[in-house]
Protein backbone atom coordinates (compact mmCIF):
# COMPACT_ATOMS: atom_id res chain seq x y z
CA UNK A 1 0.00 0.00 0.00
CA UNK A 2 1.51 3.60 -1.10
CA UNK A 3 1.99 6.07 1.74
CA UNK A 4 -0.74 8.03 -0.36
CA UNK A 5 -2.94 5.39 0.51
CA UNK A 6 -2.42 4.72 4.47
CA UNK A 7 -2.55 8.46 4.57
CA UNK A 8 -6.59 9.12 2.91
CA UNK A 9 -7.40 5.82 5.08
CA UNK A 10 -6.91 8.08 8.71
CA UNK A 11 -8.24 11.02 6.96
CA UNK A 12 -11.06 12.37 8.73
CA UNK A 13 -13.90 11.31 7.30
CA UNK A 14 -16.91 12.78 10.01
CA UNK A 15 -15.03 16.09 10.50
CA UNK A 16 -18.07 18.98 10.19
CA UNK A 17 -17.52 20.41 6.65
CA UNK A 18 -19.19 23.95 5.69
CA UNK A 19 -18.94 26.09 2.60
CA UNK A 20 -17.15 28.70 3.91
CA UNK A 21 -14.33 25.57 5.06
CA UNK A 22 -13.90 24.45 1.97
CA UNK A 23 -11.19 27.24 0.69
CA UNK A 24 -9.17 25.90 3.87
CA UNK A 25 -9.67 22.28 3.28
CA UNK A 26 -6.56 20.09 1.61
CA UNK A 27 -6.49 17.86 -1.45
CA UNK A 28 -7.55 15.42 0.01
CA UNK A 29 -10.27 16.77 2.45
CA UNK A 30 -11.89 18.02 -0.24
CA UNK A 31 -12.04 15.08 -2.29
CA UNK A 32 -13.58 13.35 0.60
CA UNK A 33 -15.90 16.05 1.41
CA UNK A 34 -17.10 15.48 -2.51
CA UNK A 35 -17.76 11.81 -1.63
CA UNK A 36 -19.53 11.69 1.83
CA UNK A 37 -23.15 11.03 2.11
CA UNK A 38 -23.66 12.84 5.54
CA UNK A 39 -22.94 16.26 3.73
CA UNK A 40 -25.01 18.25 2.23
CA UNK A 41 -25.74 18.17 -1.28
CA UNK A 42 -23.92 21.61 -2.34
CA UNK A 43 -20.95 21.26 0.10
CA UNK A 44 -20.52 18.05 -2.03
CA UNK A 45 -21.11 20.17 -5.30
CA UNK A 46 -18.72 22.46 -3.86
CA UNK A 47 -16.03 20.56 -2.92
CA UNK A 48 -16.15 18.31 -6.26
CA UNK A 49 -15.79 21.77 -8.37
CA UNK A 50 -13.52 22.50 -6.32
CA UNK A 51 -11.14 20.01 -5.98
CA UNK A 52 -10.81 20.16 -9.79
CA UNK A 53 -10.19 23.84 -10.54
CA UNK A 54 -7.65 23.27 -7.81
CA UNK A 55 -5.78 20.82 -9.28
CA UNK A 56 -5.74 22.15 -12.88
CA UNK A 57 -4.22 24.98 -11.63
CA UNK A 58 -1.69 23.05 -9.57
CA UNK A 59 -0.86 20.95 -12.87
CA UNK A 60 -0.59 24.38 -14.67
CA UNK A 61 1.55 25.78 -12.24
CA UNK A 62 3.59 22.57 -11.32
CA UNK A 63 4.11 22.11 -15.54
CA UNK A 64 5.41 26.13 -15.54
CA UNK A 65 7.80 25.12 -12.22
CA UNK A 66 8.93 22.29 -14.47
CA UNK A 67 10.37 23.71 -17.17
CA UNK A 68 11.75 26.48 -15.02
CA UNK A 69 13.87 23.75 -12.91
CA UNK A 70 15.21 22.31 -15.92
CA UNK A 71 16.47 25.55 -16.78
CA UNK A 72 17.77 27.00 -13.74
CA UNK A 73 18.67 23.07 -11.44
CA UNK A 74 22.50 23.48 -12.41
CA UNK A 75 22.73 26.77 -10.69
CA UNK A 76 21.07 25.96 -7.45
CA UNK A 77 22.58 24.22 -4.44
CA UNK A 78 21.71 20.71 -4.15
CA UNK A 79 18.39 20.59 -2.02
CA UNK A 80 18.77 19.81 1.83
CA UNK A 81 17.29 15.99 2.64
CA UNK A 82 13.65 15.30 3.40
CA UNK A 83 13.19 15.54 7.47
CA UNK A 84 13.21 11.84 8.44
CA UNK A 85 10.42 11.99 11.46
CA UNK A 86 8.26 13.30 7.86
CA UNK A 87 9.84 11.46 5.14
CA UNK A 88 6.95 8.70 5.00
CA UNK A 89 4.34 10.92 4.56
CA UNK A 90 3.00 11.72 1.35
CA UNK A 91 2.94 15.73 -0.19
CA UNK A 92 0.04 17.62 0.78
CA UNK A 93 -0.44 17.93 -3.11
CA UNK A 94 0.00 13.77 -3.88
CA UNK A 95 -3.46 13.27 -5.23
CA UNK A 96 -3.17 16.14 -7.36
CA UNK A 97 -0.69 14.18 -9.01
CA UNK A 98 -2.54 11.02 -9.77
CA UNK A 99 -4.09 10.35 -12.93
CA UNK A 100 -8.26 10.36 -13.31
CA UNK A 101 -7.88 9.02 -16.21
CA UNK A 102 -7.90 5.48 -15.37
CA UNK A 103 -9.36 2.49 -16.07
CA UNK A 104 -12.68 1.60 -14.23
CA UNK A 105 -12.49 -2.16 -13.80
CA UNK A 106 -15.55 -4.59 -13.38
CA UNK A 107 -14.89 -5.38 -9.55
CA UNK A 108 -13.63 -2.01 -7.93
CA UNK A 109 -11.80 -4.24 -5.44
CA UNK A 110 -9.19 -4.00 -7.81
CA UNK A 111 -8.39 -0.26 -7.56
CA UNK A 112 -6.40 1.25 -5.15
CA UNK A 113 -6.98 3.49 -2.14
CA UNK A 114 -6.49 6.56 -3.89
CA UNK A 115 -8.63 5.14 -6.64
CA UNK A 116 -11.72 4.66 -4.83
CA UNK A 117 -11.43 7.95 -4.11
CA UNK A 118 -11.02 9.51 -7.19
CA UNK A 119 -13.20 7.52 -9.53
CA UNK A 120 -15.05 10.45 -9.12
CA UNK A 121 -14.05 12.44 -11.48
CA UNK A 122 -12.45 10.00 -13.54
CA UNK A 123 -14.31 10.80 -17.16
CA UNK A 124 -14.48 6.97 -17.88
CA UNK A 125 -16.58 6.91 -15.13
CA UNK A 126 -19.74 6.21 -17.01
CA UNK A 127 -22.08 5.12 -13.54
CA UNK A 128 -23.06 7.39 -10.73
CA UNK A 129 -23.52 4.05 -8.95
CA UNK A 130 -20.27 3.30 -9.60
CA UNK A 131 -18.76 6.11 -8.24
CA UNK A 132 -21.33 6.16 -5.18
CA UNK A 133 -20.08 1.90 -4.70
CA UNK A 134 -16.46 3.50 -4.66
CA UNK A 135 -17.11 5.95 -1.86
CA UNK A 136 -18.76 3.00 -0.16
CA UNK A 137 -15.83 0.74 -0.48
CA UNK A 138 -13.50 4.26 0.54
CA UNK A 139 -15.29 4.58 3.47
CA UNK A 140 -15.49 1.25 4.69
CA UNK A 141 -12.03 0.62 4.20
CA UNK A 142 -11.34 4.10 6.37
CA UNK A 143 -13.34 2.78 9.15
CA UNK A 144 -11.81 -0.27 9.26
CA UNK A 145 -7.84 0.65 9.32
CA UNK A 146 -8.80 3.83 11.89
CA UNK A 147 -10.36 1.39 14.11
CA UNK A 148 -7.16 -0.85 13.78
CA UNK A 149 -5.06 1.81 14.43
CA UNK A 150 -7.00 3.12 17.60
CA UNK A 151 -7.15 -0.51 18.71
CA UNK A 152 -3.20 -0.54 17.93
CA UNK A 153 -1.55 2.81 19.54
CA UNK A 154 -1.01 2.97 23.18
CA UNK A 155 -3.29 4.78 25.67
CA UNK A 156 -2.40 8.22 25.94
CA UNK A 157 -0.31 8.55 29.67
CA UNK A 158 -2.04 11.26 31.74
CA UNK A 159 -0.34 14.56 33.15
CA UNK A 160 0.55 14.59 36.97
CA UNK A 161 1.09 17.19 38.83
CA UNK A 162 2.17 17.53 42.84
CA UNK A 163 0.34 20.02 44.89
CA UNK A 164 -0.31 21.01 48.01
CA UNK A 165 -3.80 22.14 48.20
CA UNK A 166 -6.86 22.33 45.69
CA UNK A 167 -10.28 23.85 45.52
CA UNK A 168 -13.02 23.49 43.48
CA UNK A 169 -15.81 26.14 43.25
CA UNK A 170 -18.97 24.52 41.31
CA UNK A 171 -22.57 26.27 41.18
CA UNK A 172 -21.97 28.46 44.24
CA UNK A 173 -20.23 25.44 46.22
CA UNK A 174 -16.67 24.75 47.17
CA UNK A 175 -14.69 21.68 48.05
CA UNK A 176 -11.12 21.44 49.27
CA UNK A 177 -8.04 19.14 49.60
CA UNK A 178 -4.63 19.70 51.30
CA UNK A 179 -1.66 17.27 51.94
CA UNK A 180 0.29 15.58 49.36
CA UNK A 181 -1.81 15.61 46.48
CA UNK A 182 -1.59 14.54 42.75
CA UNK A 183 -3.53 16.77 40.01
CA UNK A 184 -4.56 13.91 37.05
CA UNK A 185 -5.36 15.65 33.70
CA UNK A 186 -6.40 13.57 30.66
CA UNK A 187 -8.07 14.17 27.34
CA UNK A 188 -11.41 13.57 29.49
CA UNK A 189 -10.93 14.46 32.79
CA UNK A 190 -9.44 16.45 35.54
CA UNK A 191 -8.43 14.09 38.84
CA UNK A 192 -7.32 14.97 42.31
CA UNK A 193 -5.50 11.93 44.27
CA UNK A 194 -4.23 11.87 47.24
CA UNK A 195 -2.28 8.07 47.98
CA UNK A 196 -3.26 6.88 45.36
CA UNK A 197 -7.19 7.07 45.87
CA UNK A 198 -9.35 9.74 44.18
CA UNK A 199 -11.23 12.64 46.26
CA UNK A 200 -12.55 14.19 42.94
CA UNK A 201 -12.80 13.91 39.26
CA UNK A 202 -14.50 16.31 37.14
CA UNK A 203 -15.36 15.49 33.37
CA UNK A 204 -13.37 18.08 30.71
CA UNK A 205 -16.69 18.91 29.50
CA UNK A 206 -17.69 20.66 32.91
CA UNK A 207 -14.42 22.32 33.02
CA UNK A 208 -14.39 26.26 31.89
CA UNK A 209 -11.37 26.90 33.60
CA UNK A 210 -8.26 25.81 35.63
CA UNK A 211 -6.50 28.04 37.87
CA UNK A 212 -2.93 27.30 38.90
CA UNK A 213 -0.80 28.98 41.09
CA UNK A 214 2.99 28.19 42.14
CA UNK A 215 4.26 29.37 45.51
CA UNK A 216 7.67 29.68 47.03
CA UNK A 217 8.37 27.83 50.79
CA UNK A 218 7.77 31.23 52.12
CA UNK A 219 4.31 31.89 53.22
CA UNK A 220 3.91 35.94 52.30
CA UNK A 221 5.40 35.03 48.85
CA UNK A 222 3.33 33.67 45.99
CA UNK A 223 3.91 33.57 42.26
CA UNK A 224 1.60 34.43 39.34
CA UNK A 225 -1.34 32.58 38.78
CA UNK A 226 -2.18 31.15 35.42
CA UNK A 227 -5.70 30.64 33.99
CA UNK A 228 -5.89 27.84 31.64
CA UNK A 229 -8.80 26.76 29.70
CA UNK A 230 -9.53 22.82 29.53
CA UNK A 231 -13.21 23.07 28.10
CA UNK A 232 -15.30 25.08 26.38
CA UNK A 233 -18.09 26.01 28.94
CA UNK A 234 -21.52 24.56 28.13
CA UNK A 235 -24.02 26.73 26.70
Amino acid sequence: MSALDKALLLEDTQAPVTLAALASLSPAQLALASLRPDLHALVRQRAHIDFLERRTRYRSSSQRDSQNERASRSLRPPSPPRDPLTSHLPPATALFDTSLDFAVPDSLLDLTTAQFVLVQFNPNCKSPQVAEEAARLFLQRASQAQDEHKASSPAPRPHELSVQRCRLVRQGMSREAAGRLALEVTDEALAVKKGGAVLVQVLAKDITTFKCASSSRSSNSRGPAADLPLARPQT
